[in-house]
């Protein structure tokens, strides 16, 4: 169905297998790394009583990851057309 969200527990540079070909159907779909991103800032708040450094922890997951740094953790379809062009360049 066209309203489904597709949710794939791994993360990479890449999309994964199972959301490429959602992705190619334009439906919407996301990888692990929000999760993971919300896990260590609770897991900061909870350790040192403060607020986590969200957009700071954002930054450098994307960085170590060679994501583009927009925040956005949700793959789009014209994404997924940019990481194809950059894996086939390669």
């Amino acid at each position: 169905p066209e309203d489904c969200f597709f949710y794939d527990l791994s993360y990479s540079i890449e999309p994964s297998v199972f959301l490429q070909p959602a992705l190619q159907l334009k439906r919407r779909g996301a990888d692990g790394l929000g999760m993971l991103l919300y896990q260590g800032a609770l897991a900061f708040e909870l350790f040192n009583k403060v607020p986590a450094p969200v957009d700071a922890m954002r930054q450098a997951l994307y960085q170590a990851l060679g994501r583009p740094t927009n925040g956005d953790t949700a793959w789009r379809s014209g994404r997924l057309a940019a990481s194809q062009r950059k894996v086939n360049a390669r």
